[in-house]
């Protein structure tokens, strides 16, 4: 499943001789409908994918900060992508 997202939306590149899938900017998204993502045989996972793209890419996880902070933080800001909107 990832692997599908990562070839729709994601960077090949070329390191050491091996390819690598990068993730998409953030916002990538924006403009693809669940029923696209779903069409990507992500089923109910189209929604999350899309609420995780928007909570980065409107700045309400900053994910350099995120990374300077204790695992407890981490782990309450990133719990907040499954709470109901």
């Amino acid at each position: 499943m990832m692997q599908v997202l990562f070839e729709k939306y994601g960077t090949l590149l070329e390191f050491d001789n091996k390819k690598l899938w990068c993730f998409w900017e953030p916002g990538s998204l924006k403009n693809i409908t669940e029923d696209e993502l779903r069409s990507l045989k992500v089923g109910y996972r189209a929604k999350s994918i899309k609420k995780t793209d928007d909570y980065f890419a409107d700045g309400r996880i900053d994910e350099m900060e995120l990374r300077k902070k204790d695992r407890d933080t981490q782990m309450e800001e990133l719990l907040k992508l499954y709470e109901p909107v």
